[in-house]
């Protein structure tokens, strides 16, 4: 992968392909970083069956990584299982440049599974949840089913930001934001790349992370 005209490396790449961990932890990845764990019921997220899940009832969680360097892409697998309950969970992909706190200055996306392209925002402190400006995106973006897979990933270039997702048919969505100042400002060095999930368990479809990767210059 390259963009700018260099070169660009792995920092993250974890597929999740060890044993269950406990509740409330993540464990390190096969890149070496320890994972961390927010929100207001992160004490149930985990590994299990090799992808960050969480036991029935939960609610929002935060898994995260402190990473270093000019941080360019960062992606996910999404794997929809069966949650037991009712609708459709929903999930985030999130650069966050760690200044104030893990959510105070951020570029943030969350896509319900239900059709629509991301809504992405920008939070810089107490001013918050911002509509990123310059957006367009196409027409085919995925509902949610059982079994289906997606992969997900977010580049940055400057203050342009790029939503690609392959959808389980292998069709491309795609959500390009081109020209917002906000997006260099508030993804820079020493991003976080943050994964979240909303209700897994509480839904009859629910998001499951079953691999996350992150470049840098």
């Amino acid at each position: 992968m390259s963009g700018g005209g260099n070169p660009a490396f792995v920092v993250l790449n974890d597929t999740f392909a060890r044993a269950d961990t406990a509740p409330g932890t993540l464990g390190v990845a096969e890149t070496g970083q320890t994972w961390n764990l927010s929100g207001l019921l992160f004490t149930v997220a985990q590994v299990k069956n090799h992808a960050i899940s969480a036991a029935s009832g939960a609610d929002v969680f935060y898994a995260y990584v402190n990473l270093s360097g000019s941080i360019i892409a960062i992606g996910a697998k999404i794997t929809w299982v069966s949650g037991g309950g009712a609708g459709t969970g929903g999930f985030e992909v999130i650069g966050s440049n760690g200044v104030g706190g893990l959510l105070n200055h951020m570029i943030h996306s969350v896509n319900l599974g239900a059709g629509s392209p991301p809504f992405i925002t920008w939070w810089d402190g107490a001013n918050q949840n911002n509509a990123v400006s310059g957006c367009t995106w196409t027409n085919n973006w995925a509902i949610a089913s059982v079994g289906d897979t997606w992969l997900v990933s977010v580049t940055i270039d400057g203050n342009n930001y790029h939503y690609n997702q392959v959808n389980n048919d292998g069709s491309l969505s795609t959500e390009n934001c081109l020209g917002d100042p906000h997006i260099s400002q508030l993804w820079n060095s020493g991003v976080q790349p943050i994964w979240e999930s909303g209700s897994i368990g509480n839904n009859a479809i629910s998001p499951t992370f079953s691999q996350a990767w992150a470049y840098r210059h």
